[in-house]
């Protein structure tokens, strides 16, 4: 997922753990670990598996490129993810176009979701090939969320980050992060299909089952192919950065909750190769889901032990938590993961809350 700061085409990554995403929202990013990456230099695409190539994205911050993967579709390409919205990516899938190998041309434009480093050169690219978009509908609905006027979008974040105890400079820094997030989201107007976990999709005479993963976004879609066993899996497992999963304007009120819960289901695929969206392929699928569980499971025990000590209002706890990086214009990057983990510690009884007549919640390890 990306975002932006004072340019609105400059992609931030806001994927990775939280010791890597407080250091980077120092310096105005926050992808958290970097691991060994392909080149964005080189944008000619990559074939990993038979029928299944990689077009390596560049973006302008950390993780330094999304992985568009693009399968066979008969003599032309069946396309997941199109990168950010720029010149850079344009330039990408302009010389794809004009090579040999793009031969008959896209077919369809598929997007795991609406994040702009993955939808953000959609509308664009729907528009110059023609081939249509299709997309889950919770999704679809976050994309035109983004489009809301300005003034509304407005008025509902500051209610919403009220309810956090958000003052008024985290406020109007969230303000100015979503509009710059809208603006690297551009509506698609084009034709949109609608898809839904459950259902396959035929590629190259191969079946695609699609599979949902929820809590980063509304609904990322993986597709995966069983009988080669292979899954591409948007941002919702990823090898080397652990997903960001915050609480989000207009989205669900527990992401984390339902994020561990759609893991589980995950986990038990039988996967050989995995695709990501950052990073290299790899096998260890299973392994990685355990990963992720037992790194939240942490961060959700060090939040209680911090509650525990006396941090118990939402302000101590950022501070404790979050260091300088409250201080960044990427604040939300690190008080949603915070919010997230609340929000899944007070839905299970962990820790409660109570409220003053001023709003200041104040939370409390449960007995």
């Amino acid at each position: 997922m990306t975002t932006t700061t004072s340019d609105a085409r400059t992609p931030l990554a806001i994927n990775g753990s939280e010791k890597g995403a407080k250091k980077n929202a120092e310096e105005h990013t926050a992808s958290g670990v970097t691991p060994t990456l392909p080149s964005t230099t080189d944008t000619t695409p990559e074939r990993v598996a038979d029928g299944v190539w990689r077009l390596a994205l560049p973006m302008k911050a950390p993780p330094g490129h999304i992985n568009s993967w693009l399968l066979e579709d008969g003599n032309g390409w069946f396309v997941i993810d199109c990168g950010t919205r720029g010149k850079d990516t344009r330039n990408a899938w302009q010389a794809f176009m004009q090579s040999p190998l793009y031969r008959d041309g896209i077919t369809r434009i598929f997007l795991t979701h609406a994040h702009p480093d993955h939808i953000g050169s959609a509308a664009w690219l729907a528009r110059e090939t023609g081939a249509p978009v299709l997309m889950a509908e919770p999704e679809r609905q976050a994309m035109l969320d983004l489009a809301v006027d300005a003034s509304q979008r407005n008025a509902e974040l500051t209610t919403w980050l009220t309810h956090w105890n958000a003052g008024e400079k985290h406020i109007a820094q969230c303000q100015f992060f979503y509009q710059h997030f809208a603006d690297a989201v551009p509506v698609i107007h084009s034709d949109i299909q609608i898809v839904s976990a459950g259902e396959t999709i035929n590629v190259n005479k191969k079946v695609w089952r699609l599979h949902e993963g929820l809590g980063h976004t509304p609904c990322n879609i993986l597709l995966y192919q069983p009988e080669q066993q292979w899954l591409i899996t948007g941002d919702q497992v990823l090898p080397d950065i652990v997903t960001n999963v915050s609480t989000w304007w207009r989205q669900d009120k527990n992401p984390l909750g339902i994020y561990l819960s759609s893991l589980t289901p995950l986990s038990t695929l039988a996967v050989d190769l995995a695709l990501p969206a950052h990073g290299d392929p790899f096998s260890n699928f299973r392994e990685r889901c355990e990963q992720l569980q037992s790194a939240h499971a942490q961060r959700l025990a060090q939040l209680t032990d911090v509650i525990k000590t006396g941090h118990t209002t939402m302000p101590d706890i950022l501070k404790k938590l979050g260091g300088k990086a409250l201080y960044s214009p990427l604040f939300l990057l690190v008080a949603g993961q915070i919010y997230a983990r609340i929000a899944l510690l007070l839905s299970e009884g962990t820790i409660t809350e109570t409220a003053g007549e001023d709003g200041q919640r104040t939370f409390t390890v449960s007995n």
